[in-house]
């Protein structure tokens, strides 16, 4: 809760809790309110900094009466709920290559694949960002940058099992204004039969932490393209005796 920041709309109320520094709920003592009529109750509170990625913080209000003036009956208690969500981290993909457009790729080129993922100020029991091939790609290399405002429990330089590069920064706390882990994998097309002039290759990166489906997903691709050479030969005699000279192109 925010100090100070209870108030009530009408009526004789009193608040009896949620002024304090050290307050986590509000109780307000309203004596009286006429039938029909209402008051509203309103408070600040702020979002602890140890909150979980994308979890859904719930604020709920109680109300318990009686009626008035002999005060004899108590009625049934009444409820009222408000939900806000974590933001989750979100992810930018971006390409490195020098040898021509992007849309194409040579057999043995290297490319370099450069995932950004921003992280909210908050925590996470675990975070995991994967980069799956499709059409036999394959990682060169692989480095990782992790902004001063990120701390984790387990760096992760990324490990390439079947189709998958898997980097793994087991828990993660974010702060401060830089919240950033980067991320390039080098990845060329290898030189196998099954990679030849107009295959379709891809690179999908996506994002999931706490236990959760992935959450942010990027995707380039390429078409293989492979040289195609003709030679077409001349000569301007087709017959020929001994000493004559031809010309060949």
């Amino acid at each position: 809760l925010v100090p100070s920041t209870v108030t009530t709309s009408k009526g004789t109320s009193y608040v009896i809790t949620g002024t304090g520094t050290s307050d986590t709920f509000v109780n307000v003592t309203i004596p009286f309110i006429a039938a029909g009529s209402y008051i509203t109750v309103s408070y600040q509170a702020t979002v602890n900094a140890t909150a979980s990625f994308g979890s859904v913080l719930t604020s709920s209000s109680l109300v318990n009466f009686q009626s008035s003036p002999t005060l004899v009956r108590a009625y049934p208690q009444v409820t009222a709920s408000q939900s806000t969500t974590m933001s989750s981290p979100t992810l930018v993909q971006g390409l490195t290559t020098t040898l021509h457009p992007n849309t194409y790729l040579n057999v043995g080129e290297l490319v370099t694949v450069n995932n950004v993922v921003t992280l909210p100020i908050g925590t996470s029991p675990s975070l995991q960002v994967r980069l799956y091939f499709v059409g036999g790609l394959l990682m060169a290399s692989s480095n990782t940058s992790i902004s001063s405002n990120v701390t984790s429990s387990a760096p992760s330089s990324g490990t390439m099992s079947g189709q998958t590069v898997l980097y793994d920064f087991g828990a993660v706390t974010a702060s401060g204004t830089n919240r950033t882990i980067s991320i390039s994998t080098t990845i060329y097309a290898p030189d196998i039969p099954a990679v030849s002039n107009g295959t379709y290759v891809e690179a999908d990166c996506t994002v999931s932490f706490g236990g959760s489906s992935n959450t942010s997903v990027t995707k380039a691709n390429w078409t293989v393209l492979e040289p195609n050479i003709t030679v077409a030969m001349t000569n301007a005699l087709a017959l020929v005796s001994g000493g004559d000279t031809n010309t060949f192109s």
